[in-house]
């Protein structure tokens, strides 16, 4: 009966525990943060451990103060003249992709994983293109928009 009891005890003690939280946080000397129209920044100096691995396709910042960022346009294309969007993003179920100039004609997406994995290759039909991602696990996805001539825009788009 003792045991039972101090079986008891414990299990109730357990239960009001909280696990530990894995929030982003950092210990630096100063840092701080800004915002102005359409942009916001943070920055950190001091941080104790960090390190920039390069390779041919992709740059790692190891640190700790990594903040959020999404960006939907990697590259813009000089003399390209047609705009190009890719909405939602992040997306869950499909982007759409829209194109405001019914001048390009021919115009082709690939859908891409972080590894360069082609996952989809289609042509855009109309001025506007829905592609899948429903069958996608959450992650970081590029989707390439070219004509026959030449690479058009560059999308990162991020699965939830």
């Amino acid at each position: 009966m003792i045991r039972l009891a101090i079986f008891v005890t414990f299990l109730l003690s357990a239960a009001g525990l909280t696990s530990q939280s894995l929030s982003q946080s950092v210990v630096a000397s100063s840092g701080g943060n800004g915002t102005g129209e359409g942009i916001s920044i943070q920055w950190t100096i001091g941080e104790t451990f960090t390190e920039t691995l390069q390779g041919d396709a992709l740059i790692l910042t190891q640190g700790f103060h990594q903040t959020d960022l999404i960006v939907t346009s990697i590259d813009e294309i000089s003399g390209v003249e047609v705009e190009i969007l890719a909405f939602p993003n992040p997306v869950t179920e499909h982007v759409t992709i829209g194109v405001h100039d019914d001048s390009y004609t021919g115009m082709t997406y690939r859908l891409a994983d972080f590894l360069g994995n082609i996952l989809a290759v289609g042509a855009l039909d109309g001025f506007e293109t829905q592609v899948s991602f429903s069958k996608l696990q959450s992650g970081v996805y590029f989707l390439v928009v070219s004509s026959s001539e030449q690479h058009l825009k560059t999308f990162r788009i991020v699965k939830k």
